[in-house]
């Protein structure tokens, strides 16, 4: 890590360090980005379905 990194990229650096370490944060970071995604992906779901709707 170079001495011109903000604060914040370093504390970044860090956690991630952390989570990479530890296989119940890791697990916990991948359980919630899953999560994210399957959300994600049901809006858009949503959104694709009412664009067709509107479709003549």
């Amino acid at each position: 890590m170079s001495s011109n990194n903000p604060p914040e990229q370093a504390a970044l650096i860090q956690l991630a360090s952390e989570v990479l370490d530890s296989p119940t944060l890791l697990r916990q970071l991948s359980d919630r980005v899953y999560g994210l995604l399957l959300t994600e992906l049901h809006y858009q779901r949503d959104r694709s379905g009412s664009l067709r709707r509107r479709l003549p």
